[in-house]
């Protein structure tokens, strides 16, 4: 029976780029099964469960003013460009 499900689920994709119907059962499940579950979110390996970590950590964060000297690349360019004039 299990065998027979995996089949089945195998033959509609193996590597969607979106969560299948699947994914919401199951997370429907998680959180009618765990109490202090509001909402469920699925990670392929361990640097989207890190990332979205972070991303977390930083939300829950207070804002702290943005200065050139507080500038990082990767995470302010489009709030450089859009303050500072920088390249866009």
């Amino acid at each position: 029976e299990v065998e027979a499900a995996a089949q089945a689920q195998a033959a509609l994709g193996d590597c969607l780029n979106g969560p299948t119907p699947r994914f919401v059962e199951l997370a429907e499940a998680l959180v009618d099964t765990i109490a202090h579950a509001d909402w469920v979110l699925f990670q392929k390996n361990g640097t989207d469960a890190t990332t979205m970590a972070e991303i977390y950590n930083r939300m829950m964060q207070p804002a702290k003013p943005r200065t050139k000297d507080t500038y990082r690349y990767a995470t302010d360019k489009i709030y450089y460009a859009r303050t500072f004039g920088g390249a866009r």
